[in-house]
């Protein structure tokens, strides 16, 4: 009975780390500064975020595993990176991401 009562302290313990492991994901981290402009719009996608400021530009950052950086690679973007200018509008999605131009030119990139 003993046996029992220590795997199951165990299997508790497990759970719990677990759980609390989870919840640190759930902490306010700094994503690195933008130094041009001040942000004016903010979006966030699945495990990445896109910004663009008030001169226009986009910047983005986080999971780049298909593209939807759009900086050219695949590598994790820890910092934001500018990709675009004169951009109007964002949007993000789980594996893609689109922007339209203050001239009305669309730009989607990722696994679009």
């Amino acid at each position: 009975m003993k046996r029992k009562k220590t795997w199951l302290k165990i299997l508790i313990l497990i759970i719990f780390a677990g759980i609390f492991s989870a919840q640190s994901g759930m902490r306010a981290v700094h994503a690195g500064k933008i130094t041009d402009s001040k942000v004016k719009t903010l979006c966030i996608g699945a495990s990445y975020g896109g910004a663009i400021t008030k001169d226009g530009n986009l910047y983005m950052w986080g999971n780049n595993d298909h593209g939807q950086i759009g900086n050219g690679t695949n590598a994790e973007q820890s910092e934001p990176v500018k990709v675009l200018s004169n951009v109007k509008t964002i949007h993000l999605a789980y594996h893609y991401a689109g922007a339209i131009t203050e001239d009305g030119s669309l730009y989607m990139w990722g696994n679009n």
